[in-house]
């Protein structure tokens, strides 16, 4: 099922952005042409986050270890890795990039290149719209931060709600999806992945389906942790 990431114009050349779809991480890439690509953002030698490498033309390289894959094909081009990372279809609509990752990249809608289609249309169709966001339902929420509370920072040993690091939530009625925005106690540390996987299982049954959308601006700071939050530092021996 088609996922609004964000609008075009956020994510520049050179840039990626990682997503969890339904508990699957997605990087979101625009090459030095341009062009839009979404791939697994794992790895396929070990579980590194590939949105935290580097792009240079049409490939990424993971920081880790040097692995570089192919971002039309998702194929490892150089040793540590060996296999492939799986890639998906992506597209702008309505001038945002939407990701579908039940497809595969020649089932995409709209040009994945912003490049001028020139095939012949005939219909009638009109272009598709990004899914109208709206505040999610109060009662909703509060299910989703209880679920939270029990999605530990590897680092910490505090939940993500009481360390201020989920900072909003939008609703997809249309497709019955929940976004998550949220953050890390910093861009370098790469839990985004293990915390991701425990987001999907602590909401599993609450909401259909979920997009958690990592953000690093405004950047978190230990002003955002609640009361309850600096009580458990305390107890786990942190000075704040």
């Amino acid at each position: 099922m088609p996922v609004t990431i964000c609008s075009d114009s956020e994510l520049d050349v050179g840039e990626l952005k990682r997503v969890v779809i339904d508990g699957l991480p997605v990087a979101v890439v625009r090459d030095d042409d341009g062009g839009l690509h979404a791939i697994g953002d794992t790895c396929s030698h070990e579980e590194i986050s590939l949105s935290e490498g580097f792009v240079e033309g049409h490939t990424v390289e993971c920081w880790a270890h040097g692995a570089v894959f192919d971002l039309d094909s998702g194929d490892a081009l150089s040793l540590p890795a060996t296999e492939p990372v799986p890639v998906f279809a992506v597209w702008v609509a309505d001038g945002q990039i939407v990701v579908d990752t039940g497809a595969s990249p020649g089932d995409a809608g709209p040009d994945a290149r912003n490049t001028p289609d020139t095939t012949p249309d005939d219909s009638n169709d009109q272009p598709e719209k990004a899914p109208a966001m709206t505040e999610p339902d109060a009662e909703l929420i509060e299910k989703v931060e209880e679920a939270l509370k029990d999605v530990i920072d590897p680092e910490l040993g505090v939940d993500i709600v009481n360390l201020g690091l989920v900072y909003g939530y939008t609703w997809d009625a249309a497709n019955q999806r929940l976004f998550i925005k949220a953050t890390l106690t910093s861009a370098e540390c790469g839990h985004q992945g293990i915390i991701g996987s425990q987001i999907a299982k602590a909401i599993e049954g609450i909401v259909p389906s979920h997009v958690v959308e990592w953000v690093w601006m405004p950047a978190w700071s230990p002003a955002r942790v609640t009361e309850d939050g600096r009580d458990m530092m305390l107890a786990l021996g942190f000075n704040v």
